[in-house]
């Protein structure tokens, strides 16, 4: 006899209170209390999500009468994941009525701007993540040994800058040649030339954003990485250093001063003593140009030669690919990416993958107070780190008195999808009969390089990318079967030529002039400038694209699971949301009242490629509102940053526009 399954029957006749159940005495998970349920359902997918509202009419109801159901249908619709606050944090209303500002903020294409904040000599060397900007004072590139000022943006109006300064952050007169921060981890990691005597070319210090210290949670607060190749060659070429951090993850792709083709790849998990011997991707297999994380257990790597690598570097096939490896393994290959093959005497002789936040990144509370040093650890000194004035060139905005952990931002409420990013790719071509550069930009999505860490890469027959169906990290990826595992980095993988996944997955984007892509994009959104007006008049307007498998959500998600969020109860401990018939529509029609680019683009080959270059990737695409001058213009969840220059280039101030 078949399995007959009845839903209950609902009857609710005033559309303010909670659903009344009849027959809910067969259906086991309604016998339990209305909160206990929608607790239950917030673990579920948002796909059986919306399978529950087709299937069910009680729990259709259910959803639509709950702000805390209603919140993660909002945040699975704008591609977001939610971030613990705490028992103490603000309910769902509350949540739910700030995420629908800061889209609808987008979506009218205003910000708002705040006080201009001055940089006064300012350096080359710089970073912005997580709200904080960090600039390292010096009057050429590196290597310099000026102070690194720390500035943590307002998130919202009303808040004041909050500043501070590390003097000298690896000692009296010790250079540094490049740094990255974490501020949700207090974590400052930088890179230095190692000393005369080392074997290895650079140091890698571990310390703490806010006072300068050892990291109290690394196993070691120090690194070092790359052999030198003639420890008779002094340092004095240009260095060649990209740090990436990733959670309980530091990567450092170092290049040797004079041999530009060495470079090596270190990966270590700085939290780990079992992790003192790194990660290390050779170069006498592979040039690597540049390389960026894909999760806690794959990588990207691209070459000169012009083609994309994925590597993943589980020791365990088996393991929970949400947490770092925890030995030291050889990365395995899985498949390679081609570029667009070049013409004649054309060659790549630069190219890097841009991508903010990290893939694989979201934000975890802090287990340890970021003022707490370790017992054994002297308080900082006075000489190595200050709040306040410094002196009458580095003007601060911040009390002195303010303790460390005021210095770092708030974990986020919710966050973008650790599987659902936007991979900038910026090549530079030169042409040896030319002697000309050219310059192109490539926009993917993370997506088609995670399949391939997953399992053997089939490239799908459809021209868009089909987005991940799990929310949760531990979730988006798995070891599958992949090419080579446990037998060695460097086995034959699929290879795709660029025909075969190329047009269908990217879309090459014109752009006025070139900008710091790892800070203009963020997510699946990218920023640049379009001209005003006559180039004599300076002026711009921002322009906004966005990526990813569904731009903006989906069209007629709401009209398709027939719910109709209008002045919703509260069944479960969360206060009522006032919301009136109609407003929920008119939000989704405004997301996709945006100019959407979905015919494919073709760019001619010219003297470079060898063939026209067609790409398909659909984005939408707006102006946001005013014109700027600014020369560079950085961007993240809630802000966009406008850099200012003088007449020599030199970076005299920002300007911050909060959404």
């Amino acid at each position: 006899m078949p399995l007959i399954f009845k839903y209950p029957k609902v009857v609710n006749n005033d559309s303010r209170a909670p659903p009344v159940v009849r027959g809910a005495e067969h259906f086991t998970l309604l016998r339990l209390p209305t909160e206990l349920v929608s607790l239950v359902l917030t673990y579920m997918d948002w796909q059986d999500f919306l399978h529950c509202t087709e299937t069910c009419t009680c729990l259709r109801d259910l959803i639509r009468h709950s702000s805390l159901l209603t919140y993660r249908l909002e945040l699975a619709r704008q591609h977001l994941v939610p971030i613990d606050q705490g028992p103490s944090g603000p309910t769902s209303r509350t949540l739910r009525h700030r995420l629908r500002t800061l889209s609808n903020s987008w979506m009218t294409k205003t910000f708002k701007p705040l006080p201009t904040i001055d940089i006064p000599n300012a350096g080359f060397v710089y970073e912005f993540m997580g709200g904080v900007y960090a600039n390292g004072r010096g009057e050429h590139a590196p290597p310099v040994s000026g102070p690194i000022t720390f500035y943590r943006l307002p998130s919202e109006e009303g808040e004041e800058v909050i500043s501070w300064t590390h003097i000298s952050p690896l000692g009296e007169g010790m250079a540094y040649l490049d740094f990255c921060i974490d501020p949700y981890q207090d974590l400052f990691v930088l890179v230095c030339f190692a000393s005369e005597g080392s074997l290895c070319r650079y140091d890698v210090h571990i310390k703490t954003l806010t006072t300068n210290e050892p990291h109290p949670e690394a196993f070691s607060p120090l690194l070092q990485c790359l052999e030198k190749i003639d420890t008779d060659i002094p340092d004095d070429g240009f260095p060649r250093i990209k740090i990436q951090i990733l959670d309980d993850l530091i990567g450092v792709l170092a290049k040797d001063v004079n041999d530009r083709g060495c470079g090596r790849l270190y990966i270590w998990n700085w939290k780990l003593p079992a992790f003192e011997t790194p990660i290390i991707l050779d170069p006498l297999y592979s040039s690597i140009d540049d390389f960026c994380f894909l999760s806690h257990q794959a990588f990207l790597t691209v070459s000169q030669e012009g083609y994309i690598s994925v590597y993943t570097v589980s020791s365990d096939p088996y393991a929970d690919p949400a947490i770092s490896p925890t030995l030291p393994t050889t990365p395995t290959r899985r498949a390679t990416f081609a570029l667009p093959e070049l013409h004649g005497e054309c060659f790549y002789w630069d190219i890097s993958l841009n991508c903010n936040p990290v893939p694989g990144h979201i934000p975890r509370p802090r287990t340890n107070p970021p003022a707490a040093a370790r017992p054994s650890e002297p308080s900082p000194s006075p000489s190595t780190s200050t709040s306040g004035n410094l002196d009458h060139e580095i003007p601060m905005n911040a009390d002195s008195q303010i303790p460390p952990e005021k210095r770092l931002p708030n974990l986020p409420p919710f966050y973008i999808r650790p599987d659902d990013r936007t991979l900038l790719i910026s090549l530079a071509v030169f042409d040896v009969q030319g002697q000309m550069n050219s310059s192109f930009l490539f926009a993917v999505h993370i997506r088609i390089f995670l399949d391939a860490a997953q399992r053997v890469f089939e490239i799908p027959s459809e021209p868009c990318i089909s987005s991940c169906s799990n929310s949760d990290p531990s979730k988006c990826l798995c070891s599958g079967d992949g090419v080579g595992v446990g037998t060695g980095a460097y086995l034959p993988a699929p290879h795709h030529p660029w025909s075969s996944w190329g047009p269908r997955n990217t879309r090459v984007l014109d752009y006025d002039q070139p900008v710091d892509w790892l800070h203009a994009v963020y997510g699946n959104k990218i920023i640049d400038r379009s001209p005003a007006g006559p180039p004599e008049a300076g002026q711009y307007q921002l322009r906004v694209r966005e990526f990813g498998p569904a731009p903006f959500g989906w069209p007629g998600f709401y009209s398709h699971t027939r719910l109709k969020f209008a002045k919703v109860t509260n069944i479960d401990g969360v206060e009522v949301d006032e919301q009136e018939d109609g407003e929920v529509d008119e939000y989704a029609q405004q997301r996709h009242d945006m100019n959407l680019e979905s015919t494919p683009s073709v760019m001619s080959a010219g003297e470079v490629f060898k063939e026209s270059i067609t790409s398909c990737l659909p984005y939408y695409t707006r102006l946001l509102n005013g014109t700027v001058q600014a020369i560079d213009v950085m961007m993240d969840d809630c802000r966009v940053v406008l850099l200012n220059r003088n007449e020599d280039g030199a970076l005299t101030g920002m300007d911050v526009g909060l959404f």
